[in-house]
């Protein structure tokens, strides 16, 4: 069974991709079958990573419905990309479930050939009423000093993103501060539900209350939103030969501190070093964090790998981090791992918990201090979502930035 595949693409808003040629296109059948108390005026949208079916807008690809009740789409997508994709009736207010109610990780299929797919829909979520698919945005829930850098350029990765940095109350009042600074990955979703794809991390709020009970230090923290379909590829090391796909993590590296470290650090007053400088995410997020660890700890001291998919391509990176005997040696670290016990769906949750042991047992034992260099905790019964991280966000923080003496 492929890994829960990487449950990824929270929130990807994909560049516009040139059209293809006839030939590399194929179609794609995608039969649903919903639950029996979805109302017989319902319909069905299929929202997914792709530009053919939104880049993650819920209103993506409606579906048809047939006479058995069943619910339809024809699809044509490009050749050899991988789809992942969720159903809702509308808004992600009502995206599809496990029957039992818990979250589950975005479908995949690869568009190898035509192909027909049959899938079976579990429940809806029942905490918001549908309604139709609305042009109008969701509303804000960005809060504090924020500021917004679109279509931040990179040279490097050949294309462009916003930034969005959060600033900590009192910044513009002592103007001789420097802060710390946080690097999130998946920007989308760190402060503001009206981008995200399901739900945000609420960042901005719990970084505040932490920061005036005194229980954070002040810092800046800066959101760099993926870049959609590109996702996968920027935030793998190396290619998983089940995906034919990834291995663009090093160049998403020298994105981060040769193009946007520069910016912020001249931009904004930071501390700039090492010792202040630190990175976090989620799933192919948490993922990348360890890579810059180990790979890049001569810029980074502190890292946040929160449900990270350690099982791409075969554990890869837990044993590179395993066999690498120098990345322990730059200087003092900090590091947060953690993960969920149902994350994901069938054999998933037990895999996801074994790679994040072993990945804890891999710094016990290149000598790091349990709960002082490194922490390791598991959430039991916690999901692969942003409510699931926001909800122990605060604990993340607090390890990475607690006050001083």
């Amino acid at each position: 069974m492929r890994y829960f595949l990487l449950l990824l693409a929270l929130a990807g808003f994909a560049p516009v991709r040139p059209a293809r040629a006839a030939d590399e296109m194929v179609k794609i059948t995608i039969t649903a079958t919903v639950p029996k108390d979805t109302p017989a005026d319902s319909k069905i949208y299929l929202a997914g990573n792709l530009d053919a079916v939104g880049s993650w807008k819920a209103d993506g690809v409606e579906m048809k419905k047939l006479d058995s009740g069943d619910y339809q789409v024809e699809l044509k997508l490009p050749k050899d990309e991988t789809l992942e994709y969720k159903l809702n009736r509308g808004n992600w207010e009502t995206v599809e479930k496990a029957a039992n109610g818990d979250e589950i990780a975005n479908r995949t299929l690869t568009s190898d050939k035509d192909k027909e797919e049959k899938i079976t829909v579990g429940t809806w979520r029942k905490d918001a009423a549908p309604s139709a698919p609305s042009n109008q945005e969701k509303k804000s829930t960005a809060t504090g000093d924020i500021h917004y850098h679109g279509e931040f350029a990179s040279k490097i990765l050949g294309n462009e993103r916003q930034l969005i940095v959060w600033l900590p109350p009192g910044y513009e009042d002592e103007k001789d501060r420097r802060y710390p600074v946080l690097y999130m990955h998946d920007g989308q979703n760190v402060f503001d539900v009206a981008t995200s794809f399901a739900g945000e991390w609420r960042a901005d709020e719990t970084a505040a209350k932490l920061i005036a009970d005194k229980k954070i230090e002040p810092i800046i923290m800066v959101g760099i939103e993926n870049a959609g379909s590109k996702r996968m590829s920027e935030y793998t090391p190396t290619v998983d030969p089940t995906l034919n796909q990834g291995g663009h993590a090093e160049d998403y590296a020298k994105f981060l501190i040769e193009e946007v470290k520069p910016f912020i650090d001249h931009r904004y007053r930071t501390q700039s070093d090492r010792e202040h400088t630190a990175v976090a995410g989620s799933s192919l997020g948490g993922l990348v964090s360890l890579y810059l660890i180990e790979k890049h700890g001569d810029v980074f001291s502190k890292c946040a790998a929160i449900s990270p998919t350690l099982n791409w391509d075969n554990r890869q990176l837990l044993h590179q981090i395993e066999a690498d005997k120098s990345w322990t040696t730059r200087g003092p670290l900090i590091i947060w791992l953690d993960m969920g016990t149902a994350e994901g769906t069938g054999d998933d949750p037990a895999r996801s918990v074994d790679a994040a042991r072993a990945m804890a047992d891999v710094l016990r034992k290149t000598g790091l201090v349990e709960n002082k260099e490194f922490a390791f905790k598991e959430f039991n019964g916690a999901a692969h979502n942003e409510a699931a991280w926001a909800a122990r966000f605060d604990q993340v923080l607090m390890f990475l930035f607690s006050p001083p003496g």
